[in-house]
Parts: C-alpha cells; sequence; structure tokens
C-alpha cells in the first residue's frame, strides 16, 4: 500500500463502512490504494462492489444451465482478487456482485450498506 495523503488530526466524525465500486479498469487501482488508505487510517471496513448488466447470452445461459455464467463467475473472481489484496494489508474487506444498471446499482448498496464513503 502506498503512502497516500490522507487527513490527520482529530475527526468530528467516523467512517466505519467504504465503498469502493469498481469496474477492474487500471483506475480502480488507483481508487483501491485510496479506499484502502483511509480504512486503515479509519479502522473502517472496505466493501469492494462490481456492478454489472448481464448479455442476452449470458442470461440465457443461466437460465437453462441453472448455473452461473462464465461471465459471473469471472467477474466474483476478479472482485475475490481485489479483496485479497486489501486482507493482506490487513484490512477487513468484504466483496458483493450486484446486477444492474452500474449508477443505480452502487447507489443502491451505498444506501443498503450504509456506506459512511464512496
Amino acid at each position: 500500500m502506498s503512502s497516500l495523503p490522507i487527513p490527520h488530526g482529530p475527526a468530528s466524525y467516523s467512517i466505519k463502512t467504504i465503498l469502493l465500486a469498481t469496474d477492474f479498469h487500471g483506475s480502480s487501482s488507483i481508487a483501491l490504494e485510496y479506499a484502502m488508505a483511509f480504512a486503515s487510517h479509519y479502522g473502517a471496513r472496505l466493501l469492494i462492489v462490481h456492478a454489472f448488466e448481464l448479455t442476452r447470452a449470458a442470461m440465457e445461459a443461466e437460465l437453462l444451465g441453472h448455473a452461473q455464467s462464465v461471465s459471473r463467475k469471472d467477474r466474483q473472481s476478479r472482485l475475490e482478487a481485489v479483496a485479497a489484496k486489501a486482507q493482506r494489508a490487513g484490512i477487513t474487506a468484504d466483496v458483493q456482485l450486484v446486477e444492474g444498471e452500474p449508477a443505480h446499482a452502487i447507489g443502491n448498496a451505498v444506501k443498503q450498506y450504509a456506506a459512511d464513503l464512496l
């Protein structure tokens, strides 16, 4: 974990849950570093969320095969790899794979998990 600038001194608020939305692109790695720094500083839990919409083919594969599509399994695996990096740094990290239009699904996750910081 790199040393990123984090505010020092007494805080008049507490941060218990940080929600990190990821699309697995390169900039998400930078966001992860910041989220980890904040989680470490505040002793907060890091909830890593990936929102997605399945393709029609993947939906059909799941319905017909009664199993998760390769696409869903890949996304879950990638989420778990991101969480493992945070966990190796001593941060409590959980993952949530949510299906739906990303902006809407992430907004719902913020409310559902009472995230203090997005």
